[in-house]
């Protein structure tokens, strides 16, 4: 599946519609992101260390790496990084998947 087939909005699955959000979307997102127990639940989650090969495969770049930066309450003190691509890098990667559909 080409990329832009992958990034058609509103995308459904049988138990979930992703979309772009609204501005009301992102308050509710906010207020219960700050909930109590979402916020314990943040701090006691892992993330899998070889994730940043997937964001790397989609095109996005290392921006920063915070030597001990981030408080995790098992594990303490850990780095984190910030990883993001440009909007015209992302449409750019879109066009050329969709060539390359095409012509493949």
């Amino acid at each position: 599946m080409a990329m832009t087939e992958r990034s058609l909005w509103p995308r459904r699955t049988p138990r979930m519609e992703l979309r772009i959000p609204s501005l009301a979307d992102l308050d509710q997102v906010l207020t219960w992101r700050n909930e109590p127990a979402v916020t314990r639940w943040m701090l006691s989650t892992t993330v899998d260390p070889d994730s940043w090969r997937v964001m790397e495969k989609c095109g996005m770049r290392r921006e920063q790496h915070g030597v001990q930066d981030s408080w995790h309450a098992e594990l303490g003190w850990v780095d984190g990084y910030t990883y993001a691509i440009l909007a015209e890098d992302w449409r750019d990667r879109l066009v050329a998947d969709a060539s390359a559909q095409r012509s493949g």
